[in-house]
């Protein structure tokens, strides 16, 4: 575009060559500024093509269209990476937890920074600062991603954005949420997963950073979530217990007797379903002629190599093995 350039301009008002506008004086003759369409024309334009060119209609009933396409233009530059960048979707200091009003309905997610990026990961954006909070009886952006929710499910807890305005979702998909968010709002994050109860609420968890464990006492817990238990060795699935997304799992071995304190025989565990990882086994018990003193509860972190872990217990008084949580990869 170009300054006002009618004769009756304000000669080099900011500057040589850089013209202007003004009032004019009737006492003295001096004309105001002529207007003329070229330049209302050039104006128009200019501004509106900022607007266009995010991707934003025209609308008359806004008065903030200018800003939000400023807004959408930078955040979308933010950073613009290739697809192998290490640097694509990062989070820190992640919290994820039941809300404290509805803990069954509701998901509180904080962070202080977290980088999202398209699908292709040709287009990112640095969020800063956030809380966010997900209904999962409410579908879209802000609740779940499509339909309704499900009994007894993982879900995925991710943060999107349009480039604009930041919100969560959760979704049944550990890789991206639903068309139906990400059609208005492309950017995402996955930040780590929830699950339901058998009554479709949420069950109690919280996560910080990559580190989640469940709630005891919180929504739908009474106690830690039982893997296997009694006498036997069995390979019981933990797909129940730990997110698809795990890459390690934390249990408790117990085998308490019926008197306080008391231990009854062995009970261990191995991260997987053979038991093959022999130097990984955890195990408590009570013969001297295998282990010595062995307290009656012991935890058990294993890197997980498979669906199921490896259970056995040569008696039923008081032996079990619970999840306390897991480490999400993230």
């Amino acid at each position: 575009m170009e300054r006002i350039t009618t004769s009756t301009k304000a000669t080099d008002l900011f500057g040589a060559g850089k013209h202007g506008f003004k009032n004019g004086d009737p006492l003295s003759g001096d004309a105001p500024t002529q207007l003329n369409a070229a330049w209302f024309n050039e104006v128009q334009e200019e501004l509106a093509t900022v607007i266009e060119q995010a991707g934003i209609a025209l609308d008359g009933a806004h008065r903030d269209q200018l800003y939000d396409a400023i807004q959408l233009l930078i955040t979308n530059a933010l950073p613009s990476v290739p697809a192998a960048s290490p640097f694509a979707r990062i989070v820190n200091g992640l919290v994820i937890k039941n809300n404290a009003a509805a803990p069954t309905a509701k998901i509180d997610v904080t962070f202080d920074e977290a980088i999202l990026a398209n699908a292709a990961v040709t287009l990112g954006m640095l969020a800063k600062a956030a809380a966010l909070t997900i209904d999962i009886t409410t579908a879209g952006a802000g609740g779940l991603d499509i339909g309704t929710i499900s009994a007894s499910s993982w879900y995925h807890v991710y943060a999107v954005s349009d480039g604009v305005q930041l919100k969560g979702t959760i979704s049944l998909s550990p890789t991206a949420p639903n068309a139906a968010v990400l059609n208005n709002y492309s950017l995402y994050k996955r930040l780590g997963a929830v699950r339901t109860a058998s009554n479709g609420q949420l069950v109690g968890t919280f996560q910080r950073g990559a580190s989640a464990q469940y709630v005891v006492g919180g929504a739908n817990l009474t106690t830690a979530p039982v893997i296997a238990s009694g006498a036997g060795t069995t390979s019981p699935s933990i797909v129940n217990h730990v997110p698809p997304t795990a890459r390690r799992i934390r249990m408790l071995v117990s085998n308490l007797g019926s008197g306080p304190g008391a231990i009854g025989s062995l009970v261990g565990v191995a991260p997987n379903g053979s038991g093959t990882s022999s130097g990984n086994f955890v195990y408590v018990g009570s013969s001297q002629a295998t282990s010595g003193y062995v307290p009656g509860t012991k935890e058990a972190d294993f890197v997980l190599e498979g669906t199921t872990v490896y259970y056995s217990a040569n008696s039923a008084a008081a032996a079990a093995l619970y999840c306390l949580g897991w480490e999400d990869a993230i």
